[in-house]
C-alpha cells in the first residue's frame, strides 16, 4: 500500500519544503555546501565493485 502513493509523488517530482531539519541534515552528510555540489559529476563517482567501475549512465529506450 506504500508503493502507490510514493510513485504518485515521484511521477509528479513532488519537493517538500527545506526545513531545519533537512539543512542540519545536509550540513552534517556532506562536506561542502549542498548547493555547490555537481551532482551530474557525484554519480560517477559512487561505487567501485572490485576492479570494476560500476556506470550509472541512463539506459536507452530498449534497456
Amino acid at each position: 500500500m506504500v508503493y502507490l502513493p510514493m510513485s504518485y509523488l515521484y511521477g509528479k517530482r513532488f519537493v517538500g519544503p527545506i526545513m531545519s531539519t533537512i539543512r542540519s541534515l545536509r550540513k552534517e552528510l556532506y562536506t561542502v555546501p549542498y548547493y555547490e555540489i555537481d551532482w551530474n559529476e557525484a554519480s560517477n563517482l559512487c561505487a567501485n565493485i572490485g576492479s570494476q567501475k560500476v556506470n550509472f549512465k541512463p539506459n536507452g529506450c530498449f534497456l
